[in-house]
């Protein structure tokens, strides 16, 4: 019998989960109610949106199988690699829950790869999640979900099917990003207007991104947390960046005349030795 199958998985750690938990039961009443919320509404979004998920129907009307499961402060998710949506659907997924969790004061850290894998209800073994796993703890380092490159190959076959050349590329563009290491990786900063597409939402998405990165600078920070922050820090400003020209521009600022306004009175992140 053979129990494997050909799955995408992405294998996603929460960063200051534990901190978070530590929080919610040794500080005052409110702020024990305030933190314990905080994680229990990130892991209920998480499972509505894959529950959505699973309700609605596929470009070929199939349901789409993927599936979820969260345990302490890892999140895995998996889709069979033979199903057009599915493919497109995890990272739209992965997607949503990113913003949903910065939203609520967590990153994530994590790996899609694929390969052999069993997930069905709660049970989730074989070499696929071993792989995500380690990819996870040694190569994502910050606060990033890389993506192996034979994955991006699959999302772009797969999405060729639905898509023309020049939908191919906006969606390549704004959906992952290669870093300085050569790394794909989820692009839930730069291209936050694929992800929120309301000009409030965007505006909250910044102020909360900008919140995260001002209070970790506070914090003191071993070398791997000065890492982590120096990461988003940087994609931050060049996101920064990006939208100020886009929204300076004078069509842009009478379309969306409140985001262009907050756009442009944003500061950029520096530290003392910054240029």
């Amino acid at each position: 019998m053979e129990y494997y199958q050909d799955r995408i998985i992405a294998f996603i750690d929460v960063l200051g989960f534990k901190n978070h938990i530590h929080r919610s039961i040794n500080k005052n009443d409110n702020e024990i109610k305030k933190n314990t919320k905080k994680i229990y509404s990130l892991l209920i979004d998480a499972q509505k949106e894959y529950n959505d998920k699973k309700s609605n129907y596929t470009y070929n009307e199939i349901k789409s199988n993927i599936r979820c499961n969260h345990f302490s402060d890892s999140i895995v998710i998996s889709c069979s690699i033979n199903e057009d949506s599915g493919v497109f659907h995890i990272f739209s997924y992965i997607l949503f829950i990113c913003v949903s969790a910065l939203r609520k004061g967590f990153l994530f850290r994590g790996a899609i790869t694929k390969g052999k894998l069993y997930h069905e209800d709660n049970l989730i073994f074989g070499p696929a999640l071993v792989t995500a796993a380690i990819m996870e703890k040694e190569l994502a380092v910050f606060p990033r979900i890389i993506i192996e490159n034979n994955v991006i190959l699959l999302l772009k076959e797969h999405l060729r099917i639905h898509l023309n050349k020049s939908e191919l590329f906006n969606f390549n563009k704004k959906l992952f990003n290669i870093d300085f290491d050569g790394l794909y990786y989820i692009n839930y900063i730069n291209g936050i207007n694929y992800i929120v597409g309301e000009e409030v939402e965007i505006k909250e998405y910044f102020k909360s991104l900008e919140k995260y990165i001002i209070e970790l600078k506070k914090t003191k920070m071993d070398l791997k947390l000065k890492s982590k922050y120096l990461w988003l820090k940087e994609k931050y400003n060049k996101a920064l960046t990006k939208y100020k020209r886009k929204y300076s521009r004078n069509n842009w600022k009478i379309k969306f005349p409140e985001l262009s306004e907050h756009i442009e009175n944003r500061e950029y992140i520096k530290d003392m030795n910054d240029p």
